[in-house]
């Protein structure tokens, strides 16, 4: 929700103070989607290339703290005595 918020607030900000020439990528968009005639061929590439980004980045984090937790566990359960150091 934080970052949604933050989002918002910085396109506001930037479509009320930003001078003619500059564009940012936030205020490009709407530019293009306010024109619903046609989505540049770019815009379609870079939302890709910032999905496939999102969800590896999910998939490394997920696929680390599972090892990390299976770690935890071993180590618990032989400190409880419960599966011999060579398992």
């Amino acid at each position: 929700m934080l970052a949604i918020t933050l989002s918002l607030d910085d396109f506001i900000i930037t479509t009320f103070l930003r001078n003619v020439e500059f564009e940012t990528l936030s205020t490009y968009v709407y530019a293009s989607l306010r024109n619903m005639t046609h989505f540049p061929h770019e815009l379609r590439a870079l939302t890709t290339i910032i999905f496939i980004g999102a969800i590896g980045v999910l998939v490394a984090n997920n696929a680390l703290s599972q090892k990390d937790a299976a770690k935890k566990m071993t180590a618990l359960l032989q400190k409880r005595g419960k599966i011999n150091e060579k398992d």
